[in-house]
């Protein structure tokens, strides 16, 4: 089962209508009808909304399907969190590496422009 099938079965069980979850989320209707047509692919900031409107939902069985639809309070919120840190220090690391990356390119570009500079006045 997909993750926008997942979402739809919490529509649902949760809410009265599309309208109702849209509200419950905090999100347009048209915008969720995007969502659940796959007019649209699913954000980040969708899934953090479902996840903060409704804490009680796994984030291991939405986005994965693994484990059952509620939190065990206890191990699905250990688990929820380990994902949530490990998910994170990726996108530091990664950002890391484009600071990296970007450095070089600025280092190589002053570079350029001193020669540039010592050809036309030198």
């Amino acid at each position: 089962m997909k993750t926008i099938e997942r979402i739809k079965m919490l529509i649902s069980e949760n809410a009265k209508s599309e309208r109702d979850f849209a509200m419950k989320i905090g999100v347009n209707q048209v915008t969720l009808n995007n969502y659940t047509a796959n007019k649209r692919k699913l954000s980040l900031e969708i899934i953090e909304a479902i996840l903060n409107a409704f804490p009680e939902i796994s984030a291991e069985w939405l986005l994965r399907g693994t484990g059952s639809m509620m939190l065990n309070k206890t191990s699905d919120s250990i688990k929820a969190n380990d994902f949530d840190e490990a998910w994170y220090k990726k996108v530091i690391d990664d950002q890391h590496d484009t600071i990296s990356l970007l450095k070089e390119k600025v280092k190589f570009l002053e570079k350029q422009i001193e020669e540039k500079r010592n050809v036309n006045y030198g």
